[in-house]
């Protein structure tokens, strides 16, 4: 385990930064609440991508780089979600609003995986959301996008948080926040998820939320 001493810190006026993604040019992105992406460059300075769209306004939380440069964010509102595509100007176009009939609720997660596959969590139905924080509530789900479309992946889990697919391309795994552990599902060359199993528990105080490897 890392000790505080050890850690550095970089960027400034960050507003809830979540999801931050690192790039072989030393760029770090990251969903900010002030409505964007924030851009943290190798000396440290940062500044705002923000959406010049005002409807929807976006809360951002999960964030994915996409191979045009663009980046899917995902929109953790108090009543909806949804994923939405930020181009360099700040153009806002949804990208997934619904899925298997059901409008997406606050939308936790979304991330791009070694075949272009769209993974996106979402944590919980219940509204309002935090009435879902604590064990025993099991309605969160996982949401897969490729040519076939989008459907729902996965489903029943406590709390879904980040979601990544390893190396070998043959499992994803999710942490689910309140039900306190890691889980994986086997993974088919068609994107199907099957065969939950745990991977690890956490303790009373312990509750995962980023994940990667």
């Amino acid at each position: 385990m890392l000790s505080l001493d050890e850690l550095e810190f970089t960027g400034s006026e960050l507003n809830r930064p979540e999801c931050v993604l690192a790039t072989r040019s030393g760029h770090l992105y990251t969903a900010d609440a002030r409505g964007g992406v924030a851009v943290i460059y190798p000396d440290g300075r940062s500044r705002l991508l923000a959406h010049r769209t005002e409807s929807p306004w976006l809360l951002p939380n999960g964030i994915a780089l996409m191979p045009d440069g663009t980046f899917l964010l995902t929109h953790l509102g108090d009543v909806s979600g949804g994923v939405f595509q930020l181009d360099g100007h700040g153009e806002l176009t949804p990208f997934l609003e619904e899925v298997d009939g059901l409008a997406l609720p606050p939308t936790n997660f979304v991330g791009r995986d070694h075949a272009g596959g769209i993974w996106i969590t979402v944590s919980t139905r219940h509204h309002p959301r935090h009435q879902a924080a604590r064990a025993g509530v099991a309605d969160g789900f996982i949401v897969r996008v490729d040519e076939r479309g989008a459907r729902i992946a996965a489903e029943g889990l406590g709390y879904t948080n980040e979601c990544i697919v390893d190396s070998t391309r043959k499992y994803l795994y999710v942490n689910e926040t309140f039900a306190r552990r890691v889980s994986r599902f086997r993974l088919d060359k068609n994107g199907t998820l099957s065969g939950q199993e745990t991977v690890t528990e956490f303790g009373p105080a312990d509750f995962p939320d980023g994940l990667t490897f």
